[in-house]
């Protein structure tokens, strides 16, 4: 049996379900709403909102 690396990593993201926007719109809502500099966070509320 011979399979190329990350085959099974392949496979979990070709099954990923679609994005969903209205979450990402509540998450980008939340941040915006937060006690915090704007976009002080950085990548990372891209990364929470695309999560």
């Amino acid at each position: 049996m011979t399979t190329k690396p990350f085959d099974d990593f392949r496979t979990l993201l070709a099954t990923l379900p679609p994005a969903d926007a209205a979450a990402e719109t509540r998450v980008r809502t939340l941040f915006a709403r937060a006690d915090k500099p704007k976009a002080s966070l950085g990548r990372i509320e891209d990364v929470a909102a695309w999560l």
